[in-house]
């Protein structure tokens, strides 16, 4: 039997999948280089919502390995509590 939230759960990844390529379609050619060198070293690209349960802001977020966050881009209110 199907999960309650298969249905919520699919259409979450493909509107994460839609909404990431276009912030990274947005970014500057230097921006992308810089981006490709930090996942080669073992960075990670977020695509991060919230705060819960409003989920007003969403950012793409580069992680380092050492744990250092960076916003390449982001959309909705600035200041969210």
């Amino acid at each position: 039997m199907k999960s309650d939230y298969f249905d919520d759960y699919a259409a979450l990844h493909v509107a994460a999948i839609k909404l990431s390529t276009k912030m990274l379609a947005a970014l500057q050619p230097g921006e992308l280089e810089a981006l490709e060198k930090a996942t080669k070293c073992g960075a990670i690209v977020l695509l991060q919502a919230g705060p819960l349960p409003s989920c007003k802001r969403v950012e793409l977020v580069l992680q380092e390995r050492e744990g250092a966050r960076h916003v390449l881009a982001a959309i909705g209110a600035r200041n969210v509590e």
